[in-house]
């Protein structure tokens, strides 16, 4: 999964980059984002590794890559967006968050509006009236758009969705808000504004000091959490930001135990297994056969397969079964 960080000139950007990802950014080289990745602990998977002693221990992995200002280009390539808001800086928060919001609307906006007029002249030619759906469908996201609203809150048919994936449309990706604040602004509420407009528009927002725990990631390890309490900060920002980016781009977990390693994987809700097999590799998906799943909560009541087989809790899926948060499975294959 990838999150792009995106805000204005002076937001504070990439200082949250290092905040979350302990990189520094080489600012001289700003053609391309800079990449990286964290681990999403998992005590679940730390349980797992109990009982199976894995050589490898494997957590899931987010990407956060740091753009240059809002690089919108690269942004399109993300599953979902932070929107960092520089408070710290004595500006005005709402209007910041206002002219990122409008940008991303015009970003869609003039992809659709370069789109249509070519699909209006082959559909009248009756040359291409496959294309009218897709048509239809971009028509919505136009009206929707001009009215000032993103994509992401307008309801549409699977159909019609499928057909838009394609145009990666800025405004359908999942997104929130990160309050950069100063110091003397821990525990304030300093983006009270923010967070009612957040509230509004319908994502949510998170209040750090990126500066700040970019000075403690400097210190020993045993003296930061120390630090961190000192401030009031209850946690670091990876963690609450890793933990947002789950909750907003609606992701779960499912869990691989087989051979050497023992792997979590993120993966979208509603997702089915035919999916999953995908995420593991494209072989398995290609090939797949029938995946034997059980529940993280009843394997561990019985903690080996042979007994949660027995128990009838090990159970044989089809392609289109909908994985569950805390799955384990076994995807059965033949290439």
């Amino acid at each position: 999964m990838k999150i792009a960080l995106i805000g204005l000139p002076g937001s504070g950007k990439s200082t949250l980059f290092t905040a979350i990802t302990g990189l520094h950014p080489d600012e001289k080289d700003r053609l391309k984002p800079h990449l990286g990745t964290v681990f999403v602990p998992d005590e679940r998977l730390d349980e797992l590794a109990k009982i199976f002693n894995p050589k490898k221990l494997t957590y899931a992995e987010i990407t956060f890559f740091d753009t240059h200002g809002l690089d919108l280009m690269h942004s399109k390539e993300a599953d979902g967006l932070v929107a960092v808001i520089g408070v710290f800086s004595g500006g005005v928060p709402k209007k910041d968050a206002e002219e990122i919001l409008t940008s991303l609307i015009l970003s869609d906006l003039e992809i659709i509006e370069n789109r249509l007029p070519r699909m209006k002249k082959e559909i009248e030619s009756a040359k291409e009236t496959k294309n009218l759906p897709e048509y239809n469908a971009l028509l919505k996201c136009k009206v929707q758009l001009n009215a000032n609203k993103p994509l992401r809150e307008l309801v549409l048919p699977k159909e019609e969705e499928k057909l838009l994936h394609g145009f990666q449309f800025l405004t359908m990706k999942p997104l929130f808000f990160v309050a950069n604040i100063g110091d003397e602004q821990i525990g304030k509420r300093a983006a009270a504004a923010l967070s009612e407009f957040a509230g509004q528009s319908k994502t949510g927002v998170i209040e750090l000091a990126a500066k700040t725990e970019e000075e403690i990631l400097e210190l020993a390890e045993e003296e930061r959490l120390e630090f961190l309490k000192g401030l009031g900060i209850g946690e670091f920002s990876e963690d609450r930001i890793v933990e947002t980016a789950y909750k907003t781009i609606d992701l779960i977990s499912f869990f691989t135990v087989k051979g050497d390693e023992n792997k979590s994987w993120p993966i979208r809700r509603g997702a089915k297994a035919i999916d999953a097999a995908g995420k593991v590799h494209t072989d398995i998906q290609r090939g797949f056969i029938k995946a034997e799943v059980v529940s993280y909560e009843d394997f561990m009541k019985c903690r080996d397969f042979n007994e949660a087989k027995k128990h009838g809790l090990l159970k044989l899926e089809g392609k289109d079964y909908i994985v569950q948060d805390g799955d384990i499975i076994n995807f059965k294959f033949s290439v």
